[in-house]
Order: C-alpha cells, then sequence, then structure tokens
C-alpha cells in the first residue's frame, strides 16, 4: 500500500521532533507499506521553516519528502470557530496534499498534526483500516485521559449536530457523520475526485469546519463508511 503523510505547520518547534519520531516509528512497524511525507509550512516565526527545510528521513523508512512553505502574513487564529480560519486551513491542507507527486497514485492520505502524541503501535489497525475515512479519538491532555475529546467541533455523530455534544465514555468503532480527531485516514481516491477540505459546508450553507466539510464531500459521492475508533487515543497538549 502506498501512503501520503500530510502535516500542515505554524510555529511548531517544540513538537516537530516528537512529529518525526513517530512518523518514522510508523513506517518501522509497516515495511510492507511505502511511505510518502508533505508538509506545508506558513509564516512560521519559531524556527518551524528551518527545521523544515533540513529534515531528512531515513530512505529505507521514507521514500519522498516534499515541503514547500509560504509567507502569508496572515493572522494564527487559536482553535476557534471562524470563517477566515477554516478556509486558510483548508487551502494549507489541500497544498500539503497536492504538491507531493504521491497524490496521483497513494492508496491513502493521512493527515497527521504536528503537535499529537500517539503510540504507533496502537495505530496500525486505524491505518490498515478498510473505511473510507477513519480516526482515533483526540483527548485534550495527559491529565485526563479517561475522557474529554479534544475535537468537539470536526466531529459530530449525527448530521443535524454542529460538533460533538456527549461527555459519556466512548469505547470501540463507533459510525460518525464526520471526524478528524489530528490523526484521520482518508482513502485516496475520492480526494482525487475532489472531495477536499473546505472553509464551506454546501449542506448547511455555512462557513464549517475544514475537517468536517472533507467528510460532507466524501458522503456527496458515495464515499459514507466514516468511523471513529475510540479504543485508540491520540494526545493533543493544551
Amino acid at each position: 500500500m502506498k501512503i501520503l503523510i500530510s502535516t500542515i505547520v505554524r510555529n511548531r518547534i517544540k513538537t516537530l521532533e516528537l512529529w518525526k519520531k513517530q512518523i518514522c516509528d510508523l513506517a518501522l512497524l509497516m515495511p510492507e507499506h511505502e511511505f510518502h511525507i508533505s508538509v506545508y509550512e506558513n509564516d512560521s516565526i519559531d524556527g518551524s521553516k528551518q527545521w523544515l527545510s533540513r529534515c531528512v528521513f531515513p530512505e529505507y523508512l521514507i521514500k519522498t519528502y516534499t515541503f514547500n512553505e509560504e509567507t502569508l502574513n496572515t493572522i494564527q487564529y487559536g482553535s476557534i470557530k471562524n470563517d477566515e480560519r477554516v478556509h486558510l486551513l483548508a487551502s494549507a491542507r489541500n497544498k500539503s496534499i497536492f504538491q507531493s507527486v504521491a497524490h496521483i497514485d497513494c492508496d491513502k492520505i493521512i493527515c497527521i498534526e504536528p503537535d499529537i502524541i500517539y503510540d504507533a503501535q496502537q495505530i496500525l489497525s486505524i491505518i490498515d483500516s478498510t473505511h473510507d475515512i477513519i480516526s482515533p479519538c483526540s483527548i485534550d491532555n495527559f491529565n485526563n485521559p479517561e475522557y474529554h475529546m479534544y475535537d468537539r467541533w470536526g466531529t459530530r455523530n449525527i448530521p443535524e449536530k454542529d460538533g460533538w455534544t456527549d461527555d459519556v465514555l466512548l469505547k470501540g468503532i463507533i459510525p460518525v457523520w464526520t471526524t478528524f480527531n489530528c490523526f484521520c485516514v482518508y482513502k485516496a481516491e475520492p480526494i482525487r475526485k475532489g472531495a477536499i477540505f473546505d472553509g464551506f459546508n454546501t449542506r448547511l450553507n455555512i462557513h464549517d469546519c475544514d475537517t468536517a466539510v472533507i467528510c460532507e464531500k466524501f458522503r456527496e459521492i458515495a464515499y459514507s463508511n466514516i468511523v471513529l475508533n475510540a479504543d485508540i487515543k491520540v494526545y493533543h497538549p493544551v
């Protein structure tokens, strides 16, 4: 299987070493797969740009590493609901995917945020899944490992809800309307057909979370097998 890992970066110098190590751990555990990495960066002032430009992955683990950067002078938003923010994020995520030649014929595209912590061994089943879209469950920090979902806007259990509202402990593989959770595996073919990240939800006719909209676009072209594996966690430090 050919896999493209896509990451967008802005001011994440403190976590990039771990981001790299965790990806290498994944590739080491899955030697039967061919891994490619594509990173798009903009407007960093903390050294992320320079670090990424010098980054080298072992050739026996990662076949290609593509890195591009831009200076856009845009606002760096926090994790908030904002129309401009979702359009900027969608644009960055799409650039990261399509700047790599691997997108042309890869089997899966994995979006991995640069500031999460996960166990590579545990996440293997996510990558090997046959679902159209699948993610683990993101937890907001190590101090509350049992349950508080971090990605509560991009994860939706029914189409009528604008986010996740239940604080019950989740277990197992759960069909969801949308998901991302900082580590998300997509079948590549729907993305090549135009199901890409976007900041506008045509079904609801509103500006919306870019990672929810790509799930909506998958559904529009009959790729609706979208799930969350709540037994596998990634941690997003806050």
